[in-house]
């Protein structure tokens, strides 16, 4: 009897791992993690050019783009209004293109936490130095954590969506 419970359990612990690991879902998601690793490999060069070459050849064409920004005010501080912006391939480039244009540091990490049919979920957190102009040549940074989910078509991004709270 004892033998029969020993092997019924390894018969489903090795269905599991083989789900786990082979489904078509475990596939895509890991995928999809190598080509977040990717573009934080990019980020981390702090080489704009090369960060929007691999912006460029990770989103597909056409590609959505859809971005709401929250900032998480101190305490006792007026709370300010999230923003929602739309974007296509191009336009996002561009945005992310004129961020960067004023830093100096800025790093991102990503990490896949599940899969809802084709569209995958992941957070990540991002941190970034810069000196701004609108505010008189001064030193600020930020950092802030997002929630998304993409979609892809082929090996490129089709819909992506993030939730940023900046801090």
């Amino acid at each position: 009897m004892h033998k029969l419970i020993a092997f019924i359990i390894a018969i489903l612990l090795a269905a599991a791992g083989y789900h786990f690991w082979f489904s078509a879902d475990a596939k895509h998601m890991r995928e999809v993690q190598t080509m977040l690793d990717s573009l934080a490999a990019d980020v981390q060069t702090l080489d704009k050019e090369r960060i929007i070459r691999s912006m460029r050849a990770k989103l597909a064409d056409p590609a959505e783009v859809v971005l709401e920004v929250r900032i998480i005010a101190p305490v006792g501080q007026k709370v300010v209004s999230a923003v929602k912006q739309n974007f296509d391939k191009e336009s996002f480039i561009q945005f992310v293109d004129n961020i960067l244009y004023s830093m100096r540091e800025y790093k991102l990490n990503s990490r896949v936490n599940n899969m809802q049919a084709q569209t995958v979920l992941f957070d990540s957190t991002v941190a970034a130095r810069g000196m701004s102009a609108m505010l008189m040549q001064q030193d600020y940074q930020f950092s802030g954590s997002s929630n998304c989910s993409l979609q892809m078509e082929g090996s490129a991004v089709k819909h992506l969506d993030c939730v940023l709270e900046i801090r």
